[in-house]
């Protein structure tokens, strides 16, 4: 990078020469404003004794005024940031740069407003930066929108102090501890890793479901994923996952509705009907080539329990074995006299409840 911008290796401060430059700038700051005290003083009585200007004058004590306070910015004012059009005609000209040159764009405008007098309220400058971002993504070639999204998230948690619902990643790091370039903001405000969410996501078989909050992600976090450097290597399980989903024949779907009502509907305590209808898809699976067993017994389908809401996790495979050897959890099933139902009752309506709805995500595929 420092090559494109003109400048060699050797022009870079280091670690050390950045901190001496800092503490100068910070020792600097209080001889500026005692400095630019004294200049007034002895100006205005230089002044007293000439026929200048009267307004150019007082334009420069003021000024000399400002600084000597602290206001700089008043003395010297703050360039407002570049016009929207103008920073996407320098993003599409450097697409590679493209998130780089949209958080520089921001930074400005954190910049800007933090020198007004008095600094604009964080409130008041996301306000500005989300305008600002919604006018950019319309400037931007579709492609490039969702990385608006990302640079303004970046700028929330480094300039903004913005809040999520967890307060450190999967691995008990701090959020704030996240390496830029694996930063990620979901739709629902959790903060991730890349590298810890995709290695949860592939644990899932690519399942595209939050693992704190156990919620499928949005379609927008799902293209943000994968699009991601960290993340497309997700891309060959959703591949994998994509073409299970087409690879159930419409009889198969009819069995698994069929075992699905059959377990709902199923009141006996001897669960005869259950067993039964089981034995008889099982059987019916086995015939099945083996692409579509393999969809039976490993597509993970995006269900939720219709008592607690809580996301199943499973395939269908899974769940009717599960029901047959009666393992699947109880501890999620809600009833309001749980004394006249029984394990194996709560099972059926469990894996009836997933049935149903895997039938029915099945057809819309």
């Amino acid at each position: 990078m420092g090559n494109e911008i003109g400048t060699s290796s050797k022009d870079i401060p280091g670690p050390h020469e950045e901190l001496s430059q800092m503490k100068t700038l910070e020792e600097g700051y209080p001889s500026l404003k005692q400095e630019a005290e004294m200049l007034r003083v002895e100006l205005e009585a230089a002044f007293s004794f000439t026929s200048g200007s009267a307004n150019e004058e007082e334009e420069i004590l003021s000024n000399l005024r400002l600084i000597s306070k602290g206001n700089v910015s008043g003395a010297i004012p703050i360039p407002r940031p570049g016009s929207v059009r103008e920073i996407a005609r320098k993003i599409m000209a450097s697409p590679g740069r493209c998130i780089e040159l949209i958080v520089e764009d921001f930074e400005a405008v954190v910049y800007w407003a933090s020198c007004q007098v008095p600094p604009l309220e964080k409130d008041i400058v996301r306000e500005r930066l989300v305008k600002r971002k919604n006018l950019l993504e319309a400037c931007l070639p579709e492609s490039m929108q969702q990385k608006c999204v990302a640079a303004l998230r970046q700028i929330e948690r480094e300039y903004l102090e913005r809040k999520y619902v967890n307060s450190e990643t999967m691995l008990g790091s701090k959020i704030e501890d996240i390496p830029k370039a694996n930063f990620f903001v979901s739709e629902d405000n959790y903060a991730w890793d890349m590298q810890e969410l995709t290695s949860a996501i592939t644990a899932n078989d690519g399942v595209m479901r939050n693992p704190l909050s156990k919620q499928m992600f949005s379609d927008s976090d799902i293209r943000t994923i994968l699009e991601h450097p960290i993340g497309q290597q997700l891309k060959p399980l959703q591949l994998a996952q994509s073409q299970l989903r087409k690879g159930v024949r419409p009889e198969t779907i009819d069995k698994i509705d069929k075992l699905g009502r059959v377990m709902l509907n199923d009141k006996s305590i001897d669960t005869a009907p259950s067993r039964l209808a089981m034995d008889e898809f099982l059987a019916y699976v086995a015939t099945l080539p083996d692409a579509e067993q393999k969809t039976i017994n490993q597509l993970k389908i995006p269900a939720v329990d219709g008592f607690t809401k809580q996301p199943f996790d499973y395939s269908i495979g899974e769940s009717v074995k599960d029901a047959k050897a009666n393992t699947t959890c109880f501890h999620k099933v809600k009833t309001h006299n749980p004394k006249k139902i029984f394990g194996k009752r709560l099972t059926r309506v469990k894996v009836g409840d997933f049935l149903s709805q895997a039938s029915a995500y099945l057809r819309k595929q």
